[in-house]
């Protein structure tokens, strides 16, 4: 278990792919439901050691209300393909959780700090190949800065995770002797670099803040930290300088806090927020559903003056985002997780001396970070970002000395035994939403080169009405089986697809223009009519 453990937390951040839609969800979501089956059966039938699981944690119980919340609210609200999504996403990092503090009760948590130092530095190093190739190879005289992320889905969440991960960092410096301290100090540097060039507004903030806090936390032992490395000080602010000014980075930073200070929203960030307080206030105990904000925030006015260009899907605010789906009971129990465990963080950090006082320091301010990370952001979405959070609560839970829930205990084989048959369930579904979105982007590519039966034949195989009906644009698949057969002329095929595809998203602006051109051809003009003043609605 100690190998694989390391094993899989190495490799889930690098898993990429770019013949998906979605280059990391499903894959990553795939990858995680087989390490749940592999060390469910491993201590299920080969170790037969099923100890230190249901512990008494208060953020294990909170996470599980959360996601029995969930669940409520998805029967409340009907279950679709998302929702399944969401519940399973949430039961795999549930058992990833619960199996992590038996992982580190047994073996401690220095047995990670290799292989985070390596994710670190791969992480870094795959984004700074990305930009070489574009500037040596693709010849690129402007570099788009906003589209290299390097397995991280975009700019925002690689230099999120990378902030997650310097407390690790920080304690393999002092910690670890030689070669190993020399790569913990370059993967410091490189993550100072890779900040600067991303230019992420709120990381960048929250890194400066950090760095404040921790030093007040820890002064004494800081001092004398720093007076014994100034030259790696100096190299640290030379790389900061170089790099941004290779990239022109200073001119871009000063641009983007000007944007921040001045409050101009690029995004949208701010009706979002209104339409999510609205959908909030409308549906306060069960939400509109997990996975529906996105389907529902068209009712709630935001869409009204976007022209139908933008389609947003998450309100860049997990506390909201959680809140207006599963209501806001769920929302108050996702931060009151974070809250308990800054206290419990505290705690262990009032108790501790020297280097791991300043591990636990940093772990302190790292959660209040990514609290407001959350707040503009959405790392709930991604799997990195909750492994990650989630293996630091593993590691204060663990540190607590809490006892096993003896009434769970006479029954842990059992519900193991069931845990397992869910997470063998999830796996299947992982594959049909990996297949479907490897398919969907098939079919996008056949229809930009005017390729009609490929693609219908691509969004057949990729089209599940039970888990995977919507793409990461929350376009209906359907659509664009519909709007394949209209270029084909085959309008009743056509119509039946966007019709069903309408009642699934009824604010996707193309899908009632389509419509719109179908009834035009079946020359039935009063619904014409119809979807031509939807659309005014919405524009």
């Amino acid at each position: 278990m100690n190998i694989f453990y390391r094993i899989f937390i190495i490799l889930l951040p690098l898993l990429y792919t770019p013949l998906n839609l979605d280059n990391t969800l499903h894959l990553r979501f795939f990858f995680l439901s087989i390490f749940i089956i592999v060390i469910l059966i491993y201590l299920l039938f080969i170790k037969r050691d099923t100890s230190n699981l249901f512990s008494n944690s208060s953020m294990v119980v909170l996470y599980s209300i959360l996601l029995l919340i969930f669940f409520i609210s998805s029967c409340v609200n009907g279950f679709n393909a998302e929702s399944i999504f969401i519940l399973l996403k949430m039961f795999l990092l549930y058992l990833f959780f619960i199996i992590s503090i038996k992982y580190i009760k047994e073996n401690g948590y220095q047995q990670l700090l290799k292989p985070i130092l390596l994710i670190s530095l791969l992480v870094s190093i795959i984004y700074f190949i990305e930009i070489v190739i574009k500037v040596v190879v693709l010849d690129e005289r402007e570099i788009h800065l906003d589209f290299i992320s390097s397995t991280m889905h975009n700019k925002n969440l690689l230099s999120s995770i990378q902030f997650i991960l310097l407390p690790f960092l920080l304690y393999s410096i002092i910690t670890f002797n030689k070669i190993w301290k020399a790569l913990s100090i370059l993967s410091v540097l490189l993550i100072s670099a890779v900040l600067f060039i991303a230019q992420s507004r709120i990381v960048i903030f929250i890194v400066f803040v950090s760095i404040i806090i921790v030093y007040i936390m820890n002064k004494k032992y800081i001092s004398k930290i720093l007076i014994s490395n100034t030259r790696w000080i100096i190299g640290f602010v030379l790389i900061c300088c170089v790099s941004l000014y290779t990239t022109n980075g200073f001119h871009s930073l000063y641009k983007e806090a000007s944007k921040t200070i001045n409050l101009v929203d690029d995004n949208g960030r701010l009706d979002m927020y209104e339409s999510s307080y609205k959908m909030m206030l409308e549906n306060p105990v069960f939400g509109v559903g997990p996975g529906n904000w996105k389907l529902n925030v068209g009712d709630y006015g935001f869409y009204k003056d976007k022209n139908g260009k933008r389609f947003a899907q998450n309100p860049h605010n997990d506390f909201m985002w959680i809140a207006s789906e599963s209501g806001m009971i769920a929302g108050i129990i996702y931060l009151l997780f974070f809250l308990v465990l800054l206290q419990r963080i505290f705690l262990i950090y009032q108790n501790k001396s020297g280097s791991e006082r300043l591990f636990f320091s940093c772990l302190f301010v790292v959660i209040i970070g990514y609290v407001l990370i959350s707040c503009f952001s959405f790392p709930l979405e991604r799997f990195s970002h909750n492994i990650f959070i989630l293996l630091i609560a593993s590691i204060v839970a663990a540190n607590q000395g809490l006892s096993e829930i003896r009434f769970l205990n006479k029954f842990r084989v059992i519900l193991l035994s069931f845990f397992l048959i869910i997470s063998i369930y999830t796996c299947f579904v992982a594959v049909i939403r990996l297949k479907g979105d490897f398919h969907t982007k098939n079919a996008l590519n056949h229809l930009d080169n005017n390729k009609y039966e490929l693609a219908i034949i691509d969004i057949n195989k990729a089209y599940n009405h039970l888990y995977f009906d919507i793409d990461n644009t929350s376009t209906p698949i359907l659509y664009y089986r519909g709007i394949s057969n209209y270029y084909l002329g085959n309008y009743c095929l056509a119509l039946d697809d966007l019709l069903f595809a309408h009642k699934r998203n009824p604010h996707n602006i193309y899908i009632l223009k389509y419509l719109q051109k179908i009834y035009h051809e079946l020359k039935e003009y009063d619904k014409q009519k119809i979807y031509f003043q939807k659309q005014l609605q919405i524009f």
